[in-house]
């Protein structure tokens, strides 16, 4: 769980420039940023790389997400730790410190346990023996397992958690979420409603679950308020994706951004935090970042073809492209100088010098309430990802919850609004024999046919497979969070444990961070499959416990 600062979130996750300037003290320090703003987008604006240190390696860490799931961009506000710089506006006089490293977060000398582990820690096996260093290696372990002070203060007491009671609660208010409010607002004023819509800076449900009594329990959490208890008789899930990650060796460098964290995080091209940016994919982002930073992009490299109008579009714009590729490193210090790229048939390497790197090749389904909840899940191998079973009128097998927009598969806005709509049908007929005035079945295939990547191969299998044979044996962290390489997940293999995921988690701690597995757990499983032998979809999934999106335990305490 994290803190959130002062209660201020950042209203627009991605604001334009408003180019007023205002003065902070950082790291004790006067400095001048820009107002209007995330604190990240304004600190790195201002020449800050790196944020915080790594758990294990003591790596450098700056913002990757954007949205708050990450261990990038923590920093102390206020005399409050573990604030999520990404999600907070700055106002002037505000404290900032970076907490991690000595003497200074920028230079760590403990970044010398990098050096001294650069094959990576042999946590399963290692500092067991002798025995009697064993209390040493424990003392050791602590020290390394903080990530910040305690608050300078005790936070003011909430209001105890309020409880709420509504017919239908909306989680999303994306394409898919606003069409099914609208269409129950519109034929039955009458239902309470409620919708829950984290893109706006808002409420985050953190916790589903089903009662016996029929209804569902749901913790809703706001910056501005303490947590909501809500009971509600139908849920319909309308969280959307999110841009991957992807592991190779330097792939935590600060300057290594997903396609979401890009747009979140650095709205304005026009200021110059990077002078050469790299795009990595072909996803619904490459578009918009292609007109957006034109002048900036160096390169477009994808792991596959890319779909023509993206190709087209960045030859119009004289951007060199490869195709066919993947990233084997990026190189850098503090913050990324230069991916070396190897094409995957011919082996051939090829390296770019660059401040900047975007990964953009793949939505995910954002499924973990889904999972929380129970509702029966389906790998698909297309997009390698996790999606929930539904029927026609986009429930999930747990009766009463509701699937709908990309989070069960629509990737396109008529076919988001679509399901949204048929969920809400569903919903106002209750008795399930639905005529649905939507589409003529015989005007194309049927909405759960639309679905994005049914059957078929597993394109990001053969990607780690390829990536696994080019390797070699530098390090190459897979988590983050907790600092996990994936030579560890090797010898999860190797050793002879079960090929599993939940195995791998018990072993490792792959997927125990902060972001529940968000960015590491979907490679986790094609490389567990690509190393044994097996079909990702024998791999499974581990438990997912709630929070889904941090909170602090005192909105759920009322600071009692």
């Amino acid at each position: 769980m994290s803190g959130s600062g002062e209660l201020r979130p950042l209203k627009n996750p991605a604001p334009p420039m408003k180019g007023g300037m205002i003065d902070i003290v950082f790291n004790g320090r006067p400095r001048r940023i820009i107002g209007g703003v995330s604190l990240a987008q304004a600190l790195s604006q201002a020449g800050t790389r790196v944020f915080a240190r790594s758990l294990k390696y003591r790596r450098p860490r700056g913002p990757f997400c954007g949205q708050g799931q990450c261990a990038g961009c923590h920093v102390r506000l206020n005399g409050v730790p573990m604030v999520r710089s990404c999600l907070v506006e700055p106002r002037p006089g505000d404290r900032v410190v970076t907490e991690a490293g000595w003497p200074s977060t920028r230079y760590d000398l403990f970044a010398v346990m990098d050096w001294i582990f650069s094959g990576g820690m042999d946590t399963m096996r290692g500092f067991n023996r002798p025995l009697a260093l064993r209390p040493a290696y424990l003392s050791l372990v602590r020290k390394f397992s903080g990530l910040g002070h305690l608050p300078d203060a005790a936070p003011a007491a909430l209001p105890p958690p309020t409880a709420v009671a509504v017919d239908v609660l909306i989680i999303g208010g994306g394409t898919a979420g606003t069409a099914a409010a609208q269409l129950i607002r519109r034929q039955r004023p009458s239902t309470r409603l409620m919708v829950a819509d984290r893109s706006r800076g808002e409420d985050n449900v953190v916790f589903l679950s089903p009662g016996d009594d029929g209804q569902f329990r749901s913790i809703v959490s706001s910056p501005r308020r303490s947590a909501l208890l809500v009971s509600a008789s139908k849920i319909i899930v309308a969280t959307g994706t999110y841009d991957a990650g992807l592991p190779f060796r330097g792939s935590d460098l600060p300057g290594v951004f997903t396609g979401d964290g890009l747009v979140r995080l650095h709205s304005d091209p026009s200021v110059p935090l990077f002078q050469r940016l790299a795009i990595f994919g072909g996803n619904a982002h490459t578009l918009s970042l292609l007109d957006a930073w034109k002048e900036r992009i160096c390169l477009l490299a994808s792991p596959w073809e890319l779909a023509p109008e993206v190709r087209r579009r960045a030859q119009t714009l004289g951007i060199p492209v490869r195709e066919g590729v993947a990233i084997a490193s990026a190189e850098g210090r503090n913050w990324i100088r230069a991916v070396a790229l190897v094409h995957r048939t011919t082996g051939q390497t090829e390296s770019f010098r660059l401040d900047g790197l975007v990964l953009s090749h793949r939505d995910l389904p954002q499924v973990g309430l889904l999972f929380q909840a129970g509702a029966r899940m389906h790998w698909r191998n297309g997009a390698a990802a996790y999606f929930p079973e539904i029927n026609e009128r986009c429930e999930t097998s747990v009766p009463g919850v509701f699937a709908i927009g990309g989070v069960a598969g629509f990737c396109t806005e008529a076919d988001s609004r679509e399901s949204g709509e048929r969920a809400a049908l569903a919903i106002l007929e209750g008795d399930g024999t639905l005529g649905l005035p939507i589409r003529d079945p015989q005007s194309g295939p049927a909405l759960l046919d639309r679905r994005v990547h049914r059957e078929g191969p597993c394109p990001m299998l053969d990607y780690q497979t390829d990536f696994l044979r080019v390797l070699g044996s530098k390090k190459v962290i897979l988590c983050p969070c907790e600092d996990v390489t994936l030579q560890e997940l090797e010898r999860v293999v190797s050793d002879g444990w079960e090929t599993s995921l939940e195995v791998a988690k018990r072993l490792t701690g792959v997927g125990m961070g902060l972001c529940q597995g968000r960015y590491c757990m979907p490679d986790a499983v094609l490389l567990l499959a690509a190393l044994s032998g097996r079909p990702p979809s024998d791999i499974g999934f581990f438990t997912q416990r709630p929070p889904v999106w941090p909170l602090r335990i005192g909105d759920l305490a009322g600071g009692k």
